[in-house]
């Protein structure tokens, strides 16, 4: 699915290949979530190894941001990226739910 963010347009699946590309990341899902000045920003939440739902912070972060970096253009890197525990295939709804995300993801 293709999105508007700042002017450029993202498909939401390019960006989940490149996460499901890094090591240590099983599964990616990429939304589009309203911001409070009232545009679009990507969100991520992603399944590695086994741990409660949480933002990537501090260096975890900015390595996958780095990887991310040298695989996609800037405008297509996630401005969070979260960590979830998860089975399997991620499940959107419950995504959707997490990141704030819109009908439009």
């Amino acid at each position: 699915m293709q999105v508007q963010v700042h002017g450029y347009r993202v498909e939401l699946g390019w960006v989940e290949a490149a996460l499901r590309g890094l090591p240590g990341i099983f599964d990616a899902v990429v939304l589009a979530v309203p911001t409070p000045d009232g545009s679009v920003e990507l969100a991520s939440a992603h399944t590695g190894p086994a741990g409660p739902a949480h933002d990537t912070a501090g260096s975890a972060a900015e390595d996958l941001r780095d990887a991310l970096r040298r695989r996609l253009p800037p405008y297509m890197v996630p401005a969070r990226l979260t960590s979830v525990d998860a089975n399997g295939e991620a499940d959107r709804t419950a995504v959707r739910r997490l990141l704030g995300g819109t009908a439009t993801d």
